[in-house]
């Protein structure tokens, strides 16, 4: 299930194409005589110039913002059938007009710069619907910060600048903060959001999403530098999720610290790698396949979880079960940390393979693991992570097994001693 999980996941990343650019295209200031739109300005003022101008959208519609140059982005929610956006931009007195706003279509409303970049940043504000109205965002460079979006698509390429997508739920969602190529890191990423499909990605930025539901995600902050440029690292940068809900989950840490709070991925599976970072799940409920390259690993596994596999690739691995927890539990490292009454026998493969007693959950209220047959499990990890639970610390590292009840978790989680 993971396997081809994983082959889902590799086909989706290499057909993942970022946020296409539309040609920036300069358009006539002048509104016609009897024109829907209202509140139109385009005044000079000593500071700089102003553009804006408001449309009536039926539901449906789209907002497209295009910029050469770097620009700060407020999106909010205002009127339920019209979308308003405003333009501010410093330059000398007289200067032309450097951003045109456009209603392309009777459901497509652009904003685009024209072909002149600039240095100075510019402001934009816009106001679209809180429902229907989809938004498709790129620029090069500066802030974009969202009060959500509901029911539409979500397209944001911001080429390191900082997004806050604000309570988002999108049927689809591509959101970039990094700049292919670049040797500095993206941009982060904050928010709560919900999708039927998202692609995230930003270069090494951080990313902390308090919520993250949908079918098929993938979040992503792996860099993609250029090779004989040198990295530029975030030193405070991690990747966090606070709560993640979804049928197929694929996140890569690309190095920074992986941290996910409550993570059900039934029926389907998650696959969650740290690059060489640390990697802690607060709660694991489904199939899961945990990967750190070298940092460590903690997961609290609930009752609910089915087939998961933890590979540290040499570092130690800390796993809360829980007493009515049920399955098999396979471990590989150089030491071992077990409950008192845990048994369990080395592998004769060559390498230090324990196959612990099956796990049968509490017995007569008594919270303890029993089973006194070791299960013969395979040294593959094919094999293994079809079987039940196991944790792999190579040859290096040492395993530390828990029994935590989920009133203790939560206990240990708030600071309460017992």
């Amino acid at each position: 299930m993971l396997r081809s999980f994983a082959t889902g996941i590799l086909q989706a990343r290499s057909a993942f194409t970022l946020l296409r650019a539309h040609p920036n295209q300069v358009h006539s200031l002048a509104l016609k005589s009897g024109s829907s739109a209202a509140g139109y300005t385009a005044g000079v003022h000593a500071s700089g110039q102003q553009l804006s101008d408001r449309w009536e959208v039926p539901a449906g519609s789209d907002l497209r913002i295009s910029t050469r140059s770097p620009a700060a982005v407020r999106v909010v929610f205002g009127e339920p059938d019209a979308v308003s956006v405003q333009v501010d931009w410093k330059a000398p007195a007289g200067s032309l007009p450097r951003f045109a706003l456009h209603k392309a279509t009777a459901t497509c409303i652009e904003v685009s710069e024209a072909v002149v970049e600039s240095d100075i940043p510019a402001t934009i504000h816009a106001q679209i619907p809180a429902r229907f109205c989809s938004l498709e965002l790129a620029t090069a460079g500066g802030d974009v910060r969202l009060e959500g979006l509901q029911e539409a698509r979500l397209a944001i390429r911001s080429n390191g600048g900082s997004v806050d997508v604000g309570k988002v739920r999108a049927t689809q969602a591509t959101i970039s903060t990094g700049t292919p190529g670049a040797s500095t890191p993206g941009g982060s990423l904050v928010g709560n959001l919900t999708a039927a499909s998202a692609n995230i990605w930003t270069n090494g930025g951080g990313i902390h999403l308090s919520k993250l539901l949908g079918k098929q995600l993938s979040v992503s902050a792996a860099r993609e530098s250029v090779a004989d440029q040198p990295e530029v690292q975030d030193p405070g940068a991690e990747v966090r999720i606070d709560a993640a809900y979804a049928e197929h989950l694929f996140v890569d840490s690309g190095g920074l610290k992986l941290a996910v709070g409550e993570l059900n991925c039934r029926p389907g599976s998650a696959m969650l790698h740290s690059g060489g970072g640390g990697l802690e799940v607060s709660g694991l409920d489904g199939s899961a396949l945990l990967q750190s390259g070298g940092g460590p690993v903690q997961v609290r596994l609930h009752k609910n979880a089915l087939s998961v596999h933890a590979n540290s690739e040499g570092a130690d691995i800390t796993c809360f079960i829980p007493p009515d927890l049920t399955g098999h539990l396979s471990l590989l490292g150089r030491r071992l940390f077990l409950p008192p009454d845990v048994q369990a026998s080395e592998g004769l493969q060559g390498r230090r393979l324990w196959n612990v007693a099956q796990l049968q959950g509490s017995q007569q209220g008594t919270d303890r693991i029993t089973g006194q047959q070791p299960m013969e499990l395979s040294n593959s990890s094919e094999e293994a992570q079809i079987a039940g639970i196991t944790l792999d610390a190579g040859l290096w590292g040492c395993i530390t097994v828990q029994q935590q009840s989920w009133l203790a978790a939560i206990a240990v989680k708030q600071g309460i001693k017992e």
